[in-house]
């Protein structure tokens, strides 16, 4: 709540919107939800628990910048560009925010 901050998240791990021109641009915007401060450092867990979180995606994500058209997929949290995929399961992230996913 404290800070002008967007971010998406897709498969598990956080992308920066890095500016609101980027953020318009989004396909199918969804409402912004605010969160209290500190919020997003967990996440609910089985039962009760709180899980701390992840800041890259899950083994498996296919990830591609919104006006990219390399397909990345997630192994060891490292990026491996791939081709052969079904583009129905590519989550897009923002322009730009891909590159702090380190590459193998």
């Amino acid at each position: 709540m404290n800070r002008t901050q967007t971010w998406v998240y897709q498969g598990g791990g956080n992308f920066l919107f890095p500016n609101d021109t980027e953020l318009s641009l989004w396909p199918s915007p969804q409402p912004v939800g605010y969160v209290p401060e500190g919020s997003l450092s967990v996440l609910p867990g089985p039962g009760d628990s709180q899980l701390l979180r992840d800041d890259l995606p899950v083994d498996g994500t296919l990830l591609r910048e919104r006006t990219g058209t390399q397909v990345y997929q997630m192994v060891n949290q490292r990026k491996y560009p791939v081709s052969g995929h079904d583009p129905a399961q590519v989550r897009l992230v923002p322009n730009n925010s891909i590159d702090r996913v380190p590459n193998p």
